[in-house]
């Protein structure tokens, strides 16, 4: 285990396939040695005229090219992908983040054009779609990846190279992707690893315990000869929510990590997200993530904040909608060198908690700024770093208010405007937050 995932008094566990625990209506035992499957059926079923699928396989297509001559052109529509397994490897396996290195159901390496239409990925080991090493040009559009032991896509792979061919300019469009981290929870819906360039637009991502979109896998600059190539990442009008569920920490709707230049983040719709003891985040710009735009979104119901950003650089947060952060609304982590985000033109309302986490960060006035925002607590008065706000408008937030955004109905999920003068007052510019999630849903999915 490594030293950030200890098992101590706290930790949750499952134990499979145990022959002394096979002791309720619905459970099974499975020898493998004498290849035996041992089931006590639930109430009504007859044993006999069940069907029961072993899967022995953990891969059911695998595509890999060569980067000097790549696979292409490769169409796959209407079609059903289901019951892969996943065993645990002798030397056992830690819970590492986002599960990055779970295989897939379906796998390609070094191909371009390729294409999954309509197609339905389910009941596997591990994760559903992965479009690995310099996979270009490819799609992935209305298909359904749900009931998955893992994660439902991965683009890109670990691997840290200057060379311009990696994973890049595919499109994860129109996907309902749900009911995942049945067998290793950290699974993400869409994790992007060292790719740039791709399009991540109208998903429906839900269900999940540990974060619905990860984008980026380097922790902090790209100083020391580090280099980040999951950059020109567009985000932007996926719906995602019901993640965490009280299993996992330290997870969010979405999640970054490193250098991102020329990345959004926009019209998304995030909410019900939920954490077991901490970091409950509805977007969470972690270590070193910097130079992203984060604009439009509609942010609410965290368990501890909206938006959380650990220390970066130069990020723009603008336009969005952050609601109900639970613990508090905007956490920052700490700062580094330079200026950490500009946050403007946005509206935070809440009932519970904090405005901003901590004082401490918050102090450093050159390290972020803040102004022409709309702040309302609708149970008392705010609380910034300690300050009132009258105090804290005299460092950071000169031009912004603190007034009811006069939502219609914002505890129910309506951020309608009954009035949209007060949300003028700081510049925000109404968004049509309904557009986020798949589109076309009476053609969406034959496969469903």
């Amino acid at each position: 285990m490594k030293p950030w995932n200890k098992v101590q008094k706290k930790t949750r566990c499952v134990i499979y396939n145990s022959p002394t625990a096979l002791d309720t209506q619905g459970e099974w035992y499975f020898n493998a040695q004498s290849e035996t499957l041992f089931y006590i059926p639930k109430a009504g079923e007859n044993i006999n005229n069940l069907d029961v699928i072993i899967p022995t396989i953990n891969q059911i297509i695998k595509i890999d090219g060569q980067k000097i001559a790549l696979i292409s052109n490769l169409s796959f529509q209407n079609i059903g992908f289901e019951c892969t397994s996943h065993l645990t490897p002798d030397e056992g396996e830690g819970p590492e983040q986002a599960a990055a290195h779970i295989e897939s159901a379906i796998e390609a390496n070094y191909a371009k054009d390729l294409s999954f239409i309509n197609c339905k990925v389910s009941l596997t080991g591990g994760y559903g779609i992965t479009l690995g090493e310099q996979c270009e040009n490819c799609i992935i559009q209305q298909c359904l990846l749900t009931e998955l032991g893992a994660g439902g896509i991965k683009i890109g792979t670990g691997n840290k190279s200057k060379d311009l061919n990696v994973t890049n300019n595919n499109i994860i469009d129109n996907n309902i992707i749900r009911h995942l981290g049945k067998h290793i929870p950290s699974g993400v819906g869409i994790l992007v690893l060292n790719a740039r360039d791709n399009k991540i637009t109208h998903n429906d991502i839900s269900d999940l315990y540990y974060t619905g979109i990860s984008l980026g896998w380097t922790w902090g600059f790209n100083d020391n000869d580090k280099y980040n190539v999951a950059v020109n990442n567009e985000v932007s009008f996926n719906r995602i929510y019901n993640i965490g569920q009280r299993v996992l920490s330290d997870l969010a709707g979405i999640y970054t990590l490193g250098e991102s230049a020329g990345t959004v983040i926009s019209n998304n719709v995030i909410f019900n997200i939920r954490c077991a003891d901490y970091g409950g985040c509805g977007i969470y710009a972690d270590e070193g993530s910097s130079h992203l735009v984060i604009k439009n979104n509609l942010v609410y119901n965290c368990s501890s904040c909206t938006f959380q950003q650990n220390y970066g650089r130069d990020n723009l947060i603008t336009n969005n909608i952050f609601a109900y952060g639970g613990d508090y609304q905007l956490h920052l982590v700490r700062t580094d060198s330079g200026l950490s985000f500009t946050f403007r033109n946005n509206i935070v309302l809440y009932s519970t908690g904090r405005t901003l986490s901590g004082s401490l960060s918050w102090i450093e006035k050159n390290k972020f700024m803040m102004n022409y925002n709309l702040y309302w607590n609708e149970n008392g008065k705010l609380d910034l770093a300690d300050k009132d706000f009258n105090t804290w408008r005299t460092f950071q937030d000169y031009n912004s208010v603190e007034t009811n955004p006069l939502f219609i109905d914002p505890m129910n999920g309506n951020f309608n405007f009954l009035s949209e003068t007060a949300a003028r007052k700081v510049g925000f510019i109404p968004f049509d937050y309904s557009k986020a999630g798949i589109y076309n849903r009476d053609r969406q999915l034959q496969t469903e």
